[in-house]
C-alpha cells in the first residue's frame, strides 16, 4: 500500500507541474527556508567600562551574545530595506574585560532555526 499511495503523490506533482507548464503559468514555489546568517560581528570598548557589541545578520528575528562566560540579548537597532539585514547591539559593563583577543559566541534565531557562530576577536577602545 505505502508503494502505491508513494507513486500517486509522485505522479500527482508531476501532473502538477506539467499542467503549469502547458497551462503557461507562472506558479510561484517557495524557495527552501535556511537558518539565519551572521553577516558581521564586531566588539569594541567604550568609555565608561562599557562594551559594545554588534551584529549584522541575515534572516534573525533574535540574537544572543556571549562573551567572556556571559550572555545577553541583542536588541534590535537597524533594518536595511534594501538588502533585508538587521542589526542588533548590545552595551554591557565590561566587568574588567581588557583590550585583546576575546572568544565571542552569537546564536541568531529565526523562524527557520538558529545559528551558532564562535569567532575570536581583537577588541579595544573605540577612536
Amino acid at each position: 500500500m505505502f508503494t502505491s499511495l508513494h507513486r500517486r503523490s509522485k505522479l500527482l506533482a508531476t501532473s502538477c507541474a506539467a499542467a503549469a507548464v502547458v497551462g503557461g503559468a507562472a506558479l510561484a514555489v517557495p524557495a527552501q527556508a535556511a537558518a539565519p546568517r551572521v553577516v558581521d560581528l564586531d566588539a569594541e570598548l567604550r568609555p565608561g567600562n562599557r562594551l559594545h557589541l554588534s551584529v549584522e545578520t541575515r534572516g534573525a528575528t533574535r540574537v544572543t551574545f556571549t562573551i567572556a562566560g556571559r550572555s545577553a540579548k541583542g536588541y534590535l537597532t537597524e533594518i536595511d530595506r534594501e538588502d533585508g539585514t538587521r542589526e542588533f547591539e548590545r552595551n554591557l559593563a565590561s566587568r574588567g574585560l581588557q583590550p585583546g583577543t576575546h572568544t565571542i559566541k552569537l546564536r541568531a534565531c529565526g523562524a527557520d532555526g538558529c545559528t551558532t557562530k564562535t569567532q575570536r576577536t581583537y577588541v579595544e577602545y573605540d577612536d
